[in-house]
């Protein structure tokens, strides 16, 4: 059986009440890593939900980045790939990236 959302606010009062809880991994994952532990959801790269209908997001208190609640990837097959070995960069910490946000009213950076 699938829980519920009143099992969900349940289980999240519970860590409410925990107060500061060490990120379980270092980086950006390691918010929403640390949440899918305290939950009992065991850690996916999936598109469905986490938990019966809603997938989890977490973000951190100090940080200016944007919350990704849906993305469509562009055609044919395979072109993500392409494009991030095309236009990756290293990031301050060491690690490649490539982010990009597109915007309906205004030039793209």
């Amino acid at each position: 059986m699938s829980p519920t959302i009143q099992d969900l606010k349940a289980k999240l009062e519970k860590i409410k009440a925990m107060g500061f809880v060490k990120t379980h991994r270092a980086h950006n994952t390691g918010i929403g890593k640390t949440l899918e532990d305290l939950l009992d959801i065991k850690e996916n790269n999936i598109r469905l939900p986490d938990v019966g209908e809603i997938e989890i997001k977490t973000k951190r208190n100090d940080s200016n980045s944007m919350l990704t609640l849906a993305t469509k990837s562009p055609k044919p097959r395979g072109v993500n790939r392409r494009l991030f070995e095309q236009y990756k960069y290293l990031d301050a910490e060491g690690f490649w990236n490539l982010h990009s946000t597109v915007y309906a009213l205004k030039t793209n950076p």
